[in-house]
């Protein structure tokens, strides 16, 4: 299946990134699944040799194409789970995910 074939494809370059210095890792949930990839690729890989960002505010939503909610509970529960699909502690670097765009401020709280 070619969506197996383009994991194992963006894994390895993951892998051969960060074995020839690259070293910051920028992702979002809005990326399809690269939290996921990542988190397998960096379970094998000790935590101080890159630096990690990830984004919150904007995700998926069954009913809402787009969806912003820069609350302080969603964007706890957005860092948790990145956190949960990267197999890390922490992140060096959370970005509030195209905050400019939300269609009102009543979604940054």
């Amino acid at each position: 299946s070619s969506g197996i074939n383009a994991e194992y494809g963006a894994k390895e370059v993951v892998e051969t990134a960060l074995k020839n210095g690259v070293n910051y890792i920028d992702t979002s949930p809005w990326y399809n699944n690269s939290e996921r990839l990542l988190g397998e690729v960096l379970s094998h890989i000790n935590r101080n040799k890159y630096v990690i960002s990830s984004k919150c505010g904007r995700f998926y939503s069954d009913d809402i194409l787009e969806w912003f909610d820069f609350s302080y509970d969603r964007i706890t529960e957005s860092i948790e789970n990145s956190l949960k699909l990267l197999h890390c502690k922490y992140l060096d670097i959370c970005f509030c995910h195209d905050i400019e765009f939300a269609p009102t401020m009543e979604v940054v709280t």
